[in-house]
Formats: structure tokens, sequence, C-alpha cells
């Protein structure tokens, strides 16, 4: 998985989601989780996301920030960008 980037802010939590339901199992201990095409543990990064007004024109708007947690196989994909953005439409609180 990678960092989001123009990204509606509730898709990078449905895609967080899924990732981890259909490419990740548990392990044996609590908290593992492991790949499921190589068995490489998950790792995750810590990014900083900044939120804006998915009503305006590319990204503009409000500079809040978030830190998310982007998990993904070590051996299976590159290690994702340690900033990102996400978009909020209206109606959405962005978490916040």
């Amino acid at each position: 998985m990678q960092t989001p980037r123009m990204m509606l802010f509730d898709n990078f939590f449905e895609a967080r989601t899924e990732f981890f339901n259909r490419d990740c199992r548990s392990g044996p201990h609590r908290g593992e989780v492991y790949h499921r095409a190589c068995g490489a543990r998950i790792r995750v990064v810590a990014a900083i996301v900044s939120v804006h007004d998915g009503a305006l024109e590319g990204c503009v708007g409000d500079e809040d920030q978030l830190k998310v947690g982007v998990p993904y196989c070590p051996l299976c994909e590159p290690v994702p960008a340690a900033e990102g953005c996400v978009h909020v439409s209206r109606g959405e609180d962005g978490g916040q």
C-alpha cells in the first residue's frame, strides 16, 4: 500500500482496511501481521498527510495535518512516502 495522494479521506481508510483483509494474515503473536503472498511481516510507515478541501481544484484549502499509519510489505512494495494528502468532501469531517 502507498501513502495517499489526492485521495478522498474515506477511500484511504477503506483501502487500508481492504489491504489488511485481503492481503494479510495474523501471526502467532498478538499484533503480528504477515503478507499472505510472500510471508513477510507487514511494516507501517507513520506518514503525515495534509487535509485539503475536496470541493476545491487541486491541493489547496485547509492545511490541517494528520499522522496516519500506512502498512506495506517490505518484500513486495516500495516504502511508502513520508508525506501525502487526503481530500475531504462536504459532509466528511476528516475524523476530527
